[in-house]
């Protein structure tokens, strides 16, 4: 992979911000907010754009040959750390072209849809269904995902090993293969689970992380929180424009004041 000067670097990485805050109505800022309880849209999108990467093999491989890169992603940004959020920031961008495709195809459709009442009423009723149907399955794959990272950080300060256990409780798995990598993971993966499931931040964060396996997924999870997002802004502005409305169509104050004079006049003619 082409690698590029650290000026071309920054460019680049204000290129890609500017081109997210576009799509996503996130304000640019010269530092933004990763921390996910402050700007959980922005956290989101960038777990999902590298599980989109790492749930690959090939990608899981090409970036072992790099484990400097690799191993401290996840583990530590899985705990809302904003550096390791920044650093995986960081690695999207080399490779981003696909998921940019993504974001626009999703933008373009919601907007050829948003007019629709049909598809607004079924797409919020999905948001407030999403979190209570799948929460469960969404824990189980992001703990997977995430122990799977947390292997490849802690055995990366052994050398000649990304896999610690495996010489120790399973000396016939050879861990430099995909079936042994996997069967070794699973052995701490009970130990661990129960500190992603503490540290895992609720609702926002946590929406169908597992469905980014599926291609199908990756854009209904996309529709479902643009459309989470826009819903509410379009709910602001319906009320402000039924504001103005009803201001616009008021009669104007002379009528006003004539219907009340019509009215004194009647009310005076009964009493004499």
């Amino acid at each position: 992979m082409f690698k590029k000067s650290p000026s071309e670097e920054v460019h680049y990485q204000f290129e890609f911000f500017n081109k997210f805050s576009e799509i996503y109505g996130i304000r640019h800022q010269e530092r933004p907010s990763f921390n996910p309880y402050q700007n959980p849209r922005l956290f989101l999108m960038a777990f999902l754009g590298y599980l989109e990467q790492a749930m690959a093999f090939n990608r899981i491989y090409e970036s072992l040959n790099n484990i400097g890169e690799f191993c401290c992603l996840l583990a530590i940004e899985s705990l809302g750390i904003n550096v390791a959020v920044r650093y995986m920031c960081k690695i999207i961008m080399k490779d981003d072209e696909n998921f940019r495709k993504m974001l626009e195809n999703v933008k373009n459709f919601y907007e050829r849809e948003e007019q629709s009442e049909q598809y607004r009423h079924i797409l919020e009723t999905n948001l407030k269904l999403s979190n209570f149907l799948l929460k469960a399955l969404t824990i189980f794959f992001f703990n997977l995902c995430m122990f799977l990272h947390v292997l490849a950080f802690v055995s990366s300060w052994f050398s000649g090993r990304f896999l610690l256990v495996a010489p120790i409780y399973m000396p016939w798995i050879d861990p430099n293969t995909l079936f042994g990598y996997t069967i070794s993971s699973s052995i701490l993966f009970l130990f661990t689970m129960w500190i992603f499931v503490v540290f895992l931040p609720s609702e926002g964060i946590v929406i169908m992380s597992a469905l980014q396996t599926i291609p199908m997924g990756q854009i209904f999870i996309l529709k479902l929180k643009i459309f989470g997002d826009e819903l509410i802004e379009s709910k602001k502005s319906l009320k402000k424009t039924n504001f103005v409305n009803v201001k616009l169509t008021e009669p104007p104050t002379s009528t006003l004041m004539e219907q009340k004079s019509n009215l004194n006049q009647r009310h005076d003619q009964k009493f004499q």
